[in-house]
């Protein structure tokens, strides 16, 4: 046998997180999920948006969402999930490493949008039910978790109703974002959005 150090992480229910754009606060499981965070007890900030598509790049493949986006020291909302017409696993790998991708990037936060594609995979009570669980990583060798990307603080899953709350004021709101992505091999264009989030997280 090998033994592995493990860190646990749930939320904490006498300090529920939530998720704030533009003063219109959701509470955690109330259309955005935040889930615990193993590299601090507590984060809260607050930081610009911007839209990156669907947070993928593969100049190989055409896939550029960044282009002409600076990031850094925000958040990034994407839609889950990648575009149709991408081989299985070329699509798996490259949704794997979103978040890392927009660490990379220097941001400070991933809001990732559910899609009629998602909801089709796993309700959103499912989601939420998954989003109480404790989180597990393992403890590296110099005693941190492993926690790869930890400076994404300011993360959350955002249903529709938080989506359009977030896009409001941008020419992706109204609905116009997912008539777009109706066509599942579309592949919307990035922009700054005018709202601002705060993300308040208690592990």
């Amino acid at each position: 046998y090998q033994q592995v150090p493990l860190a646990s992480a749930e939320l904490d229910p006498a300090r529920p997180s939530s998720l704030t754009i533009d003063g219109r606060r959701f509470a955690n499981f109330d259309h955005v999920l935040i889930a615990p965070a193993l590299s601090a007890a507590a984060i809260g900030g607050e930081a610009a948006v911007v839209f990156a598509g669907y947070g993928l790049e593969e100049p190989g493949l055409g896939l550029d969402d960044y282009r002409g986006l600076d990031v850094k020291g925000k958040i990034v909302a994407m839609l889950w999930g990648t575009p149709a017409g991408l081989p299985s696993e070329v699509a798996a790998v490259l949704n794997r490493d979103k978040a890392e991708l927009a660490a990379r990037k220097g941001a400070v936060g991933v809001l990732t949008i559910n899609t009629p594609v998602r909801d089709t995979v796993a309700s959103w009570s499912a989601q939420a039910d998954g989003g109480r669980l404790p989180r597990m990583r393992w403890i590296a060798a110099d005693g941190s978790p492993d926690e790869a990307n930890a400076p994404l603080g300011l993360s959350a899953t955002l249903d529709r109703t938080a989506a359009e709350a977030l896009l409001a004021g941008s020419p992706l709101g109204g609905g116009n974002l997912f008539r777009l992505i109706a066509d599942k091999a579309h592949r919307p264009r990035g922009m700054a959005l005018p709202a601002r989030v705060r993300v308040d997280r208690f592990s």
